[in-house]
């Protein structure tokens, strides 16, 4: 078990990662990459340059992002700023770029650039054909023309053959020509200004920040483990057999292990400064291997398209419990389906294509609760109220009438007078009435000063549906869940977990079944009716 507590670096924050210095003598040009704090491809720079009198300016700090090559695009590599150093008796511009490649394997490489000249870099301009480049020509005049050296020029013979045309007189390739301005030059790309130009390449190893990872074991086990069925837990020094062999390579050793020790621990260590408490650092594991046959039929090629029908069977053990010989079942296709359209006629048995059945049915006294429930489940995933996080399955309403004492009211089950009744009542009249409520009794809810009771109210938990009602009934005796009492109902649903422990074949749906089907079939009469047109039927062209 290796363990690592607290992050780690690969670098300390501040120390030196590469540093190059350039010159000779007193004129020097030095840049240093240190170890950034926490790691990372945001490296900390300083460029310094100093002559035999110092410097006139102090050194360029800067952060530099190595993760990705600089410049990109054909671009001038970027500028980092410019020095000053004391050079030839005075203070002179020396301009810093860098660029990189980024950083790949663990290196990143820096190139460093001092220029000595003001621009450091300068544009690089091309002229069409039968044109030149104005910083070609050698002008009669100083100044020559203006931003001749970024425009084209045509040459004639003298001003004459530029029939009017404005222009200067100027020497190229030693001869004298009059040129005439044809536009600006298209800029193709940079390069370095004329002058002193010192380059360095730094190499850095890529600053590493790893995080605290906790727990990690390292197994020499694995060779022996991946030829090892489902292993006891560790601690466990016996197994049940047999051990069944796992699929891999002909002639392969096939492995189980016997026993798990550990053999250090538990204790405590001090990792980096941290003390760390474990059950176990170190366990030893035992295994015992049997060499199997290199033969084996279930390698056939006629296996590659069939399924497993079960699972695999020990055929042969030896004396430790290892399996030597498995057996496996496939279903596999044999031949393609033939379909043969037949009708069955009367009681007489039909035959098409070797296929024959007797037409004699026998009654299926299962299909009526089977139905129910079918419904039930479909009923279950309409019928959800979501509150939240929550869900409720068959929920119901708590809901209330009233009867009175001291006359002739009774919003519970008056027909004559429930019109009478609130809109609440009369809808509790209506649910009842459609079998949708479970009543739960009546309690006195208004009485004199001296104690006679002039008011009942009935209480019931109604549903939305008679099979809610139904399946509400016989979930909760399942699942001993009560109603409450009669002044505070507990009319919740069912949640998702109680759904699906409830055992479904034990509910009684007979009732739900009659509410939809309340004339069952005459199954003597419908059969007596199709036997009297049977003598009516033929047999030609297969119908009846």
């Amino acid at each position: 078990l290796t363990v690592r507590p607290v992050d780690t670096y690969s670098c300390v924050a501040g120390s030196v990662l590469a540093t190059k210095t350039l010159g000779g003598g007193p004129d020097t040009m030095t840049v240093t990459a240190y170890c950034p704090a926490g790691g990372g491809t945001q490296v900390p720079f300083r460029f310094d340059a100093r002559g035999g009198r110092g410097a006139c300016s102090g050194p360029i700090d800067a952060t530099l992002d190595l993760s990705q090559p600089q410049p990109q695009g054909g671009a001038a590599p970027a500028t980092v700023g410019t020095l000053y150093p004391h050079w030839g008796g005075s203070c002179e511009p020396l301009a810093v770029h860098w660029e990189t490649t980024g950083c790949t394997n663990g290196q990143c490489t820096v190139n460093v650039h001092f220029v000595l000249a003001s621009p450091s870099t300068v544009p690089v301009f091309q002229c069409g054909a039968g044109q030149t480049l104005g910083s070609s020509v050698t002008w009669y005049f100083d100044p020559p023309p203006a931003n001749a050296a970024a425009a084209c020029y045509v040459s004639y013979a003298d001003e004459a053959a530029a029939q009017g045309q404005a222009g200067a007189y100027g020497v190229y390739a030693g001869e004298t020509y009059y040129w005439v301005d044809a536009g600006p030059a298209q800029n193709v790309g940079w390069q370095w200004a004329p002058g002193a130009h010192h380059r360095t390449t730094l190499n850095i190893a890529e600053p590493i920040f790893t995080p605290a990872s906790g727990d990690k074991w390292t197994s020499t086990c694995d060779s022996q483990e991946a030829r090892t069925p489902l292993l006891p837990k560790d601690g466990l020094n016996t197994f049940t057999g047999p051990t069944m062999p796992v699929a891999g390579q002909e002639n392969q050793p096939q492995c189980v292990r016997t026993s798990s020790v550990c053999t250090d621990g538990p204790s405590t260590k001090v990792i980096d400064g941290v003390p760390v408490t474990r059950e176990c650092w170190s366990y030893s594991n035992n295994f015992e291997c049997t060499a199997l046959a290199a033969a084996s039929t279930c390698t056939q090629p006629q296996f590659a398209t069939c399924s497993l029908s079960a699972d695999a069977s020990c055929a042969q053990t030896d004396g430790n419990g290892h399996c030597l010989q498995a057996q496996l079942s496939y279903d596999c296709k044999t031949a393609d389906a033939v379909f043969t359209s037949a009708l069955n006629c009367g009681n007489a048995s039909y035959c098409a294509g070797g296929s024959c059945w007797d037409s004699r049915k026998t009654a299926n006294g299962s299909f009526a609760n089977g139905v129910a429930q079918l419904n039930a489940h479909m009923e279950a995933g309409k019928d959800m109220d979501v509150d939240g996080q929550n869900i409720q399955i068959f929920k119901g309403q708590d809901r209330r009438c009233n009867i009175s004492l001291v006359g002739i009211d009774n919003c519970c089950n008056d027909s004559a007078y429930i019109q009478q009744c609130s809109r609440e009542e009369q809808e509790t009249y209506q649910q009842k009435g459609q079998g949708r409520c479970h009543e739960l009794g009546e309690y006195c809810s208004n009485r004199t000063v001296l104690g006679f009771c002039v008011k009942k109210t009935r209480t019931a938990c109604c549903f939305s549906s008679l099979l809610a009602r139904v399946v509400q009934e016989q979930g909760r005796a399942q699942l001993q869940v009560g109603w409450g009492d009669v002044k505070n109902p507990e009319c919740r649903g069912f949640t998702s977990t109680e759904i699906t422990t409830m055992d479904w074949s034990q509910f009684d749906l007979s009732e739900f079944y009659a509410s939809i089907n309340p004339t069952p079939l005459d199954q003597g009469q419908t059969t007596g009716g199709a036997q009297g047109k049977q003598p009516a039927c033929y047999y030609g062209q297969g119908k009846c």
